[in-house]
């Protein structure tokens, strides 16, 4: 029995390998179609000018890749520092789209989108998507504590400066009421909270970041 034992033991890890191996390997094809695609936007090449200043957009028409229905058509604003701007209409209207083409997600057909009187297209993809603060219409939270959550844009976030964003999003007292303050743990996606929540703590994560 001793011998039988050491013999199916090397089996099992054998056959255990195996399986991470074919695992590993699936993993890894998917990965590498990822990697192979060509990028959607071109990086580019200048820094983000310094300072606050005006966004302008003069999008004459923008086609989703791959489509031939324009998406937007004719679509102008200009909006100064500090202006709010509020974009409605019905679903499909493009009001996701727009906020899609400020964050370059994609480059506009025909038109352009400028800051400080620069083409987004011109800006370096990194330096422009970091003075963005975006919260999206579905929430998402990672499965750790409302602190690491709130700081997920800027890790170094002391706790005084997280406690000082949630209090201008009106949560702080919220999240002291929770049974561990901001070490409470939110679960997948955020499954602990409701949509308000999720939504509110991520107006902080913005803030933070």
């Amino acid at each position: 029995m001793m011998y039988l034992g050491l013999m199916i033991w090397p089996m099992l890890a054998l056959a255990w390998m195996f399986n991470i191996v074919e695992r590993g390997s699936a993993a890894y094809s998917r990965i590498r179609a990822m990697l192979a695609e060509a990028p959607v936007v071109n990086d580019g090449e200048e820094p983000v000018p310094a300072g606050r200043g005006e966004l302008t957009a003069a999008i004459r028409e923008f086609r989703y890749p791959q489509t031939t229905h324009p998406a937007l058509e004719n679509v102008n604003f200009r909006l100064k520092p500090g202006q709010i701007l509020g974009i409605c209409g019905p679903t499909g209207a493009g009001k996701s789209t727009i906020l899609s083409l400020i964050q370059r997600h994609f480059d506009v057909t025909q038109g352009e989108i400028r800051f400080h009187d620069m083409p987004l297209t011109h800006l370096q993809l990194d330096s422009w998507r970091s003075r963005l603060a975006v919260v999206s219409q579905t929430p998402f939270l990672f499965s750790d504590s409302i602190a690491n959550n709130i700081a997920l844009g800027r890790p170094e976030a002391t706790q005084e400066e997280i406690e000082q964003v949630a209090r201008l999003a009106s949560v702080h007292e919220d999240i002291l009421r929770l049974p561990q303050g901001y070490d409470t743990q939110v679960g997948e996606r955020g499954v602990m909270l409701s949509g308000g929540q999720k939504t509110a703590y991520l107006n902080c994560q913005s803030a933070t970041g």
